[in-house]
């Protein structure tokens, strides 16, 4: 059975294909999804995945800033295994807006930088995490959507992403 997310007048359906109904769309309160908070490492594999996932700047950007849920603050401890040697991620707080268009830059280098936040996020029925992602590099730069991950043995997996707007 395929699973598709689709959007419909601003929320998320699910869309089954081989569901019930002449569309088999599903709307939000259908689809047993139910808001969770998200454990340490469901936090690190959608921060690991945004680091990496390809963006507007085409890897150019070489700072993060990371946001969680809420405009909650990464620990140290996360920060540090998520960054390498050409890449840095700090806290969203150690950022500040320059230039025409309010470019994120790195409050001690100077660095443009690219923000990372982490929103609301909901557990299905089947155990699948959905969580709510943004990327924001400047004025017109940046883009949003919704992650959906599995948990397979103590491992979080990202099974799919969905843009929802880009700007």
């Amino acid at each position: 059975m395929l699973t598709l997310l689709v959007a419909v007048g601003g929320t998320i359906a699910c869309a089954r294909r081989g569901a019930g109904g002449a569309d088999g769309v599903q709307d939000r309160s259908t689809s047993q999804l139910s808001r969770v908070n998200l454990d340490d490492s469901c936090i690190e594999a959608v921060a690991r995945w945004m680091v990496h996932a390809p963006d507007e700047r085409e890897g150019r950007t070489t700072v993060f800033f990371l946001e969680l849920p809420n405009g909650g603050e990464p620990t140290f401890e996360l920060l540090d295994r998520l960054s390498s040697a050409s890449i840095r991620v700090k806290r969203r707080s150690a950022c500040k807006f320059e230039g025409s268009y309010g470019e994120p830059v790195d409050c001690e280098s100077g660095a443009e930088g690219t923000i990372l936040s982490i929103g609301k996020s909901e557990q299905g029925s089947d155990g699948r995490i959905h969580v709510e992602i943004a990327r924001h590099c400047g004025g017109l730069c940046g883009q949003g959507g919704t992650l959906t991950l599995e948990k397979r043995g103590a491992s979080w997996v990202v099974l799919n992403y969905g843009m929802r707007w880009i700007s």
